[in-house]
């Protein structure tokens, strides 16, 4: 079931609704223990501009696996946010 809410928050995100997509993917949290769930919520945590919670995040993906490179990740999302 934690997975739907980690699908909405991605869809919610692809929308530009950042707000929603916090809330979907904190449904999700403390359940999904995934480099690929922790990547995806920084991502969102960025987008709300919790800088320093998101940068956590993908700490925490790359120690579940992900290879990340968060300086890349955080160039790319500020695009994004200043492309809105």
């Amino acid at each position: 079931m934690q997975i739907l809410h980690v699908i909405q928050a991605i869809l919610y995100s692809q929308q530009n609704d950042y707000v929603k997509a916090l809330i979907e993917i904190e449904k999700a949290q403390n359940k999904l223990e995934t480099g690929q769930f922790y990547e995806n919520y920084g991502d969102i945590l960025y987008l709300n501009n919790r800088l320093q919670e998101s940068e956590q995040a993908w700490v925490k993906a790359n120690e579940l696996g992900a290879m990340i490179d968060i300086q890349r990740k955080k160039v790319f999302l500020q695009k994004k946010i200043n492309e809105k």
